[in-house]
């Protein structure tokens, strides 16, 4: 026996989105509930890749990179206090 743990969800269209969504619906074979659901999966999807890039990239950015200098000087001899 499996478990259904999906649950519906109610949206309000205007008619001539949802014959839109029926005709695009039919020619792909599927229901607008499954193209739907796909969409919202893919848009899902995208939004923690994202994240995951934006981790990556703020790890990078508090890193630094190293550019192959050599520091001349301390800093205090740069900035006096």
């Amino acid at each position: 026996m499996t478990i259904d743990t999906t649950h519906s969800l109610q949206v309000r269209l205007d008619e001539a989105t949802i014959r839109k969504a029926e005709r695009l619906a039919a020619l792909r074979g599927r229901s607008v509930s499954e193209l739907l659901a796909e969409l919202i999966e893919h848009l899902v999807g995208d939004d923690k890749e994202y994240e995951a890039h934006q981790g990556n990239a703020l790890a990078e950015m508090a890193d630094g990179y190293r550019l192959g200098g050599q520091m001349r000087a301390a800093r205090e001899a740069w900035h006096q206090r």
